[in-house]
């Protein structure tokens, strides 16, 4: 059952610049988040295959402006959150999140080869090296950057330890300027060729939720800021659709949804304080939110494999009966990922375990501080 407030109960996070411990007890707000979030991705993934550039279904600019606009704080929101509550690298999580990439990898390319009829059919041999090196490839851009931030993560969690309050606010200032400023100003940043979706700018979200969870950083009326930037968010995606949206094929242009909006770092900044505030705890929902890294691996595949069998974009309807099919189809893919993690968690533990175990006593020599 959950509780409203389990800071009494329970050991939690005690986020003061001399007295900085792990949680013990995961905020199940924070947890609610992560599981919005990965719904979201798998929403924006659905926008882009029922309305990409080649997609012969009919559209309105606006409304799916309204939908990419929504979905802005999915990912950045997944890094800050490992900021806040700190990762640290360890080869038994590395490990266990290298089995669990190259396991849903393997089995979903098999299952692609299953029904095409052919072992070599994702992109040729190049398809055969994204399944067995998936992380090292860059098949999902997010998982490949989590991988990156937890090898360093010793190091950059050394950094709110090394450096002054002054100068650690000084160096997230020039992150955020050098990928998120001006990138919003330009489109373009220094290392960003207008995707939003860098290692960078992930580094930049882990460095300022180390900041906020150090200094215990609290903003007052943040539902008022938020509101605002979500106003923003929306009226400047509007106005840089009708103002250059024209000339794209999809005629829509959403700069200020991507993950190096300036206006997403500060959005998701405001929500994730407004929920770490008040603490609650229910186990379920943790339980559950613990495979959300899963979803954002398994979207793709079980996405294909929905609409290969049940063509739900091809039926025609308006708009808003879209909508509910998007949502709809979102939410069974939700639900077929943690399915599908909970039964891999049960099989292949053990043996995760054992292979940690090995590579640990192996690799002991090979401190990462």
């Amino acid at each position: 059952m959950c509780e409203k407030n389990f800071s009494q109960s329970f050991k939690i996070t005690v986020m003061k610049k001399k007295n900085y411990t792990h949680k013990t007890i995961r905020n199940s707000n924070v947890e609610i988040l992560r599981l919005l979030c990965a719904f979201l991705i798998v929403i924006s993934h659905m926008i882009t295959n029922a309305y990409g550039d080649e997609s012969p279904v009919p559209h309105s600019p606006s409304y799916i402006v309204f939908l990419t606009s929504v979905c802005s704080i999915m990912v950045s929101s997944f890094m800050l959150i490992s900021g806040y509550y700190s990762i640290s690298f360890s080869w038994r999580k590395l490990i266990k999140l290298e089995c669990m990439v190259v396991l849903y990898s393997i089995l979903f390319y098999v299952i692609g080869a299953l029904q095409t009829h052919s072992l070599i059919w994702n992109d040729g041999y190049y398809g055969v090296v994204h399944a067995l090196f998936p992380i090292w490839t860059g098949s999902s851009w997010y998982i490949c950057c989590y991988f990156v931030v937890l090898l360093l993560s010793n190091y950059l969690n050394k950094i709110k330890y090394s450096l002054d309050r002054v100068a650690f606010k000084s160096l997230i200032l020039i992150h955020i300027f050098l990928f998120s400023f001006l990138p919003t100003i330009f489109y373009w940043g220094p290392v960003d060729g207008g995707s939003g979706k860098t290692l960078f700018i992930m580094i930049t979200y882990y460095l300022l939720g180390q900041y906020l969870a150090y200094y215990n950083i609290k903003i007052d009326h943040k539902v008022k800021y938020a509101l605002i930037c979500i106003i923003l968010i929306f009226g400047g995606n509007y106005i840089a659709t009708f103002l250059l949206g024209s000339g794209l094929p999809h005629k829509v242009f959403t700069p200020f949804a991507r993950e190096n909006s300036l206006l997403t770092v500060v959005l998701t900044t405001l929500v994730l304080l407004s929920l770490v505030e008040k603490p609650r705890y229910c186990k379920l929902l943790n339980d559950i939110s613990s495979h959300s890294l899963a979803v954002i691996l398994l979207d793709y595949s079980i996405k294909g494999i929905i609409e290969n069998n049940f063509e739900l974009f091809s039926i025609p309807t308006n708009l808003w009966m879209r909508l509910v099919i998007i949502i709809s189809e979102s939410a069974l893919v939700l639900v077929i990922a943690i399915i599908i993690d909970t039964v891999r968690v049960f099989i292949f533990t053990k043996f995760e375990n054992k292979l940690a175990d090995y590579c640990e006593k192996r690799f002991a020599k090979f401190k990462v501080l």
